[in-house]
């Protein structure tokens, strides 16, 4: 597309206006045989972006980052040993300018794969293991930690500095500064 028409196509008064795009974007534009300048599609694409985001109030050249890259990271393939046994992918990255279709594809699934094996599924007494540290290390929690690890908010009846949830006593000792500070106990049950 030749530049006049990109003037009309985002209602530039000036070429002025549109090189400050351009260079803001750090894009040559090439000459056709007449030598006159014209945008490629993949230019025109970034130029679109550039011209979007500029219709927001306040936002300047300088604050716009492309919402697709013009080239794309190759992804090749290393193993990574991770401290629990599983091994996972180390990626080195290459730059390649204008992927295919097939190229992004691939990447992006070997980028879901990778996070997924990564992601542990978070074993459902897991707060066990916590409160267990707590108790042995003689750990002051907030009421807010032992929320969050029993995910209820522990509260003491009427006369009482105690709260019992399964097989863990919470007690009220003092404050975290403005918080209620807990001291965690496990209840041994004999059979």
């Amino acid at each position: 597309m030749k530049v006049t028409e990109l003037l009309n196509r985002y209602k530039l008064k000036t070429r002025q206006a549109f090189y400050d795009r351009v260079k803001s974007l750090d894009i040559v534009l090439p000459k056709d045989a007449r030598g006159h300048s014209y945008a490629t599609p993949e230019q025109i694409n970034l130029l679109d972006q550039l011209h979007d985001y500029l219709r927001t109030p306040g936002t300047t050249l300088s604050g716009f980052v492309p919402l697709s890259p013009t080239g794309v990271v190759q992804v090749v393939d290393t193993p990574l040993d991770t401290s629990n046994g599983t091994s996972i992918t180390q990626s080195n990255e290459k730059n390649l300018e204008y992927p295919d279709e097939n190229q992004s594809l691939e990447l992006l699934e070997q980028l879901v794969g990778a996070i997924a094996a990564n992601i542990q599924a978070k074993s459902p007494i897991w707060y066990h293991d916590e409160l267990e540290k707590a108790a042995i290390g003689g750990w002051l929690l907030s009421t807010s930690e032992v929320k969050h690890l029993i995910r209820v908010k522990p509260y003491c009846k009427k006369g009482s500095d105690i709260y019992e949830r399964g097989s863990w006593q919470f007690i009220k000792v003092g404050k975290i500064g403005g918080a209620t500070a807990w001291r965690v106990k496990k209840i041994i049950m004999e059979i």
